[in-house]
Parts: C-alpha cells; structure tokens; sequence
C-alpha cells in the first residue's frame, strides 16, 4: 500500500504486509494526506488491527512550514479519533519531532551518542506530539531504552524522530523491547539515515478479567 504526493516528489509512504500476516482480501486503507498519513486497517475475525503509516514535514521557521506541521498534527488527531477503541493499533514512521519525557506515554528524551547521553535535535512542537500521545492513551515503544541511540543520523547531527507507536494496555515489556537494525541489507552504512525499527506486538490482545475481591 503506498502513497504519495504529486506536489512533493520527496514526501511518499510505503507500507509492505507479509501474505502471512494477513489474506490480501482482509485489508482496507485510505489516504488520509496524500505522501503524508495512511490508514491501513486489516480485518480480522474477533479484532480489527489499524495500522497508520506517518511522515510528518520537516521542520523550518517559516510560517508556512509551521502552518504545515501544525496541520499534520491536527489530521493525526483526527483521525486517531474516528479509529476503534477495541482494534489493535500501530502508528509507525518519522515524525521529524522530538518526545517530551512523559509518564506512561514516552520515556527519556534523551538517547545515548558517542557514550554519552544527549538530547539530540529538538523540535518546538514536541509538547504538541507528546500532548497527542496523552490524548489518546498511546506509547511510545521505542523510546523506553535510551541505549538504544538516535533514530536519524547524518554526519555530526542526530535525532530521535521515528517511533514506533501502541496503546499503552498493549504495550508490555516484549513490545518496549526494541531494536535499530542499522545492519539490514538496505542500510548502505552503519549508522547514517534512519534506522530500521523492529518490535514485537500481539496480533490479538484481550483484556484482562477483573479480579474478584
């Protein structure tokens, strides 16, 4: 499933479903932005999964690239609000934006580079993105363990701007477990570009039965 944006050469998602995950028959998806949000959702007998590929703009101080961003978070927002509570959901891609530390929701905001902890590039809407996650009882999988690193590295700059995003009561310790995977095939170096992100996610979760006092 992929889009792009004909106004944009450089913007496009690409989201690849392995046959046996799922039958070709159960996916649905829309586009939300052109290049920018798509919604993928494969139906399943007991619960839907929603899969939600992202690529927010860079970042600039114009008024017009702000004006973008703000409105990228915006239709986020949206349509996290019209997706099923019950379903399972996964937002994944690069967000161009940094994490605030938040209970439950996002962890260290900074990351380990070069043997030392950093804070890497910061990004003036991060309290926008993380305000997102609070909204809608999400977490962040990948920002749990800062050894971990950056996500995007080019020469001497490097940041954590892509995620790998759940709700937080599907989020237990094998999902938190993440993994770069710098030394994939495609990488051409280590280290340089955005890493692959690899985490493990129920494919159906139930929840758990009220104890009885």
């Amino acid at each position: 499933v992929h889009s792009g944006d004909p106004n944009h050469k450089g913007a496009g998602i690409l989201c690849i479903l392995s046959q046996r995950f799922c039958r070709q028959d159960d996916i649905r998806w829309k586009v939300a932005v052109p290049g920018r949000l798509v919604h993928i959702q494969v139906r399943q007998d007991r619960r839907n999964i929603d899969l939600v590929g992202c690529y927010q703009h860079t970042q600039a101080s114009t008024t017009a690239r702000l004006h973008e961003r703000a409105k990228w978070w915006h239709q986020l927002d949206s349509l996290l609000h019209e997706l099923a509570a019950r379903n399972i959901l996964i937002l994944t891609g690069d967000y161009n934006c940094n994490l605030l530390t938040a209970a439950s929701h996002s962890g260290p905001s900074c990351d380990r580079w070069q043997g030392q902890m950093t804070h890497g590039a910061q990004h003036q809407d991060a309290g926008h993105f993380t305000a997102i996650l609070r909204m809608h009882g999400l977490t962040a999988l990948n920002s749990w363990t800062p050894s971990l690193g950056p996500t995007f590295v080019q020469q001497d700059h490097h940041s954590r701007i892509d995620y790998v995003i759940t709700r937080k009561q599907v989020a237990d310790g094998s999902a938190k477990d993440a993994v770069y995977a710098w030394d994939a095939p495609f990488c051409t170096d280590v280290q340089h570009g955005h890493a692959p992100i690899l985490v493990n996610l129920r494919k159906q979760w139930y929840m758990p039965k009220a104890q009885v006092t």
